[in-house]
């Protein structure tokens, strides 16, 4: 998959404009693939939910079954994740796509993100480095939990 139709994907899935400098697929992921995002190592997609700080009701976002919700992933940091529940028709369904979540997490300078199709098992799992643009409710959002926002545009 591409930068571009990743993010074309998220305005469908979220109703949220993104803007990424590069992208890297994770090539057979499984829940406890080491995943790299940046300097930091972790193991599977439960290391970025650790302890659930927040959830925030957006009416919005609800009606396309989309959560937003705040974690402290492993190393304490805030973690934003969009996680839209897919419905599923049958076990295969279930087992790989019934959930997609976009991970938005910070390091000193920027932020980056972590998508992933997943299931009972992970089916598809994408990096993407520096956080260019979102659209401005986001930016908000990412500014009161503390995300560098100095490069990052508002949309």
């Amino acid at each position: 998959m591409t930068l571009d139709n990743l993010i074309n994907t998220f305005k469908y899935e979220y109703s949220y404009d993104f803007s990424f400098k590069s992208l890297r697929e994770v090539s057979n992921p499984s829940s406890d693939s080491l995943i790299r995002v940046k300097t930091r190592y972790y193991y599977g997609t439960k290391a970025f939910m650790k302890r659930k700080t927040k959830e925030y009701d957006c009416p919005a976002l609800a009606k396309r079954g989309v959560h937003l919700i705040e974690y402290k992933d492993i190393f304490f940091r805030s973690t934003l994740a969009l996680r839209l529940d897919v419905p599923t028709f049958d076990s295969s369904d279930r087992q790989y796509d019934s959930r997609h979540t976009l991970f938005l997490f910070h390091s000193w300078t920027d932020v980056s993100a972590v998508y992933c199709k997943e299931g009972y098992e992970i089916c598809e799992l994408y990096i993407l480095n520096t956080l260019t643009a979102v659209s401005s409710e986001i930016h908000v959002l990412l500014a009161d939990l503390g995300f560098p926002m100095k490069h990052i545009n508002a949309l």
